[in-house]
């Protein structure tokens, strides 16, 4: 079974446990204009039988995510590439098919 939480709003190391981890939000400041980031911590340890356990970190943000992987069984490490890969394409086709609908229905309010 797996178990997922968000760290409480400015808690310290992104709220999972501490460590140097990014949380809440981070001012870059460029030549010409300042650009904030907001970014969203997610945690989630999953158990795996017998005794072994995958610890995973979200950082999410609107234009990339980092996941920070931690575990107690190295071997687990070589499954995380086809998981987040399966991952990623399923949520590329949802978008697929979510424009084409959009599409779809702005081409049915224009012939009525």
């Amino acid at each position: 079974w797996f178990a997922c939480w968000r760290p409480p709003p400015g808690s310290a190391g992104g709220g999972c446990g501490g460590g140097d981890f990014l949380g809440g939000a981070e001012v870059f400041e460029d030549d010409e204009e300042e650009v904030v980031v907001r970014v969203e911590t997610v945690c989630v340890i999953v158990f795996i039988p017998p005794s072994y356990h995958l610890l995973m970190r979200f950082a999410i943000s609107s234009h990339s995510t980092i996941v920070r992987i931690l575990t107690d069984r190295f071997q687990l490490l070589s499954y995380m590439d086809a998981f987040f890969l399966s991952w990623s394409r399923e949520a590329a086709e949802a978008a697929a098919a979510a424009a084409a609908q959009a599409a779809a229905a702005s081409v049915a309010e224009a012939t009525a």
